[in-house]
């Protein structure tokens, strides 16, 4: 490796420095226009509570699936916690409310993709 014996001023340190600040400022400069354009391209989505789930789907869902995701919806309201909404609802969340097995992960499932097939 080469060395070079020219010695950098200070005038030039303060150069760089300022090159570098320069560099962050773009950099910050365009992360906040990207982020600016992908939330004007994300859509808003509207998201169903497990409250407003239950009551379209009276009549068509179990008594064992109701009341089991009537009383989260509940557990969740008095702890002053966020709603739980069903398009957040996986498989691994869903089999940790109480009483609720793989029988009725099978039941939610084939409803949520009822729903999505008809754009509910």
């Amino acid at each position: 490796m080469e060395t070079n014996n020219e010695m950098i001023t200070r005038e030039q340190y303060l150069e760089a420095l300022e090159l570098i600040d320069n560099y962050h400022r773009q950099v910050d400069k365009q992360q906040t226009e990207q982020e600016v354009v992908e939330t004007q391209i994300e859509p808003k989505v509207e998201k169903t509570t497990i409250e407003e789930w239950v009551k379209r789907n009276l009549g068509v869902i179990s008594a064992r699936l109701k009341n089991s995701l009537l009383q989260e919806y509940c557990d969740n309201r008095e702890c002053n916690l966020p709603p739980i909404y069903i398009e957040d609802i996986d498989k691994n969340k869903f089999l940790s409310f109480r009483n609720l097995g793989v029988k009725t992960w099978i039941e939610f499932s084939e409803l949520r993709k009822i729903e999505t097939l008809l754009n509910i």
